[in-house]
């Protein structure tokens, strides 16, 4: 039987079939689609933006639908049309969007059907953290003028600390260093002490201890200083023969006078080797050497740095002996002290 013979018996049900047979395939090839992003994903944002992309299949335009949450209830909270391009691909950008979980749904503006639910979640990025900052020092227990050991154990896993500011004073004026600094405490008490670093993006963070310095041990001066006074009584004071210090070494020795007849207010002799004997030096001041009124006071002080030293005062009366107290001179060679017992 020829073809246009068979058609024409087969009548009208035949094209139906053919319809029924092709009719499946045709629209598989016409739906529209979401391909990014995928179901669960996370897309990170700064600004909130999220482009979505799909296959448009024979739609010129695609109407790309966004709720909040899980479900696709209407209405949408947002809905965008675009234009299928030449390859038959359409991309939608929603923007402004807050952190949190989205559905999408697509579909033809020119024809029926819709694509599968596509359900992501927003983030935005999380902002970097600045180091952590911290210290130790070592002795953990210093003593006025001993060194110390400040030690940075600051930490930061996101970026390498590339800066190290130490304060030792706690003034808030910070020294450019290391990870170490060494310092020293003049005087005994709390210090405040800063840290400041610095990582690689440019944060800071800021660390602050108190320190607690205790007192050095006095420490005597050897040998200890010998002052010797010689003179004679006279009625109206004494006669000075004689006015010699022996000193260790390195020590400043000062005398000093007070009160009316005084031949000079002060003179003052270190103790150099040129003048040493044995470790020693022997100073004689015979500019006091001479006759001294009542109400005269002679003041000596053998000072060295760190070092307790001698003190001698000499009070010239009228009618009796000279009055001399011996004690000590502290470190500073300022204020006599209470020599220690040891």
């Amino acid at each position: 039987m020829r073809p246009a013979a068979a058609c024409r018996r087969l009548g009208l049900g035949a094209i139906v079939l053919v319809v029924l047979i092709l009719g499946p395939a045709a629209v598989a090839g016409a739906a529209v689609s979401i391909e990014s992003p995928k179901s669960g994903e996370v897309t990170v944002t700064s600004n909130g933006t999220q482009q979505l992309s799909g296959s448009a299949g024979t739609a010129k335009h695609v109407t790309v639908q966004l709720f909040s949450g899980t479900t696709t209830e209407p209405p949408a909270d947002e809905s965008l049309t675009v234009e299928a391009s030449s390859e038959k691909m359409w991309t939608a950008v929603f923007g402004g969007l807050s952190p949190g979980t989205y559905t999408a749904l697509a579909e033809p503006v020119e024809g029926v059907g819709k694509s599968a639910a596509v359900t992501f979640t927003i983030q935005v990025p999380t902002p970097p953290s600045p180091p952590t900052a911290s210290f130790t020092w070592f002795p953990s227990a210093p003593k006025t003028g001993e060194a110390v050991s400040l030690v940075s154990n600051s930490i930061d896993i996101t970026s390498p600390i590339t800066a190290f500011a130490w304060d030792p004073s706690g003034t808030g004026a910070f020294q450019g260093g290391g990870p170490v600094f060494s310092t020293s405490f003049p005087t005994p008490g709390a210090h405040v002490v800063h840290l400041r670093v610095t990582n690689a993006s440019g944060l800071s963070s800021l660390a602050t201890q108190t320190i607690e310095v205790v007192p050095a041990p006095l420490v005597l001066m050897e040998p200890f200083p010998v002052v010797r006074f010689a003179g004679s009584k006279t009625s109206r004071g004494i006669r000075l023969s004689l006015l010699t210090v022996q000193a260790p070494l390195g020590a400043l020795v000062s005398v000093y006078c007070s009160g009316r007849g005084c031949p000079i207010k002060s003179e003052s002799e270190s103790a150099f080797s040129s003048n040493s004997k044995g470790g020693t030096a022997l100073f004689a001041f015979h500019r006091f050497e001479r006759s001294l009124r009542a109400g005269v006071t002679l003041e000596v002080r053998v000072s060295k740095p760190g070092e307790v030293g001698k003190f001698t005062r000499f009070k010239v009366r009228r009618g009796r002996l000279p009055l001399r107290v011996d004690g000590c001179l502290g470190p500073t060679g300022i204020n006599p002290i209470v020599c220690p017992s040891s």
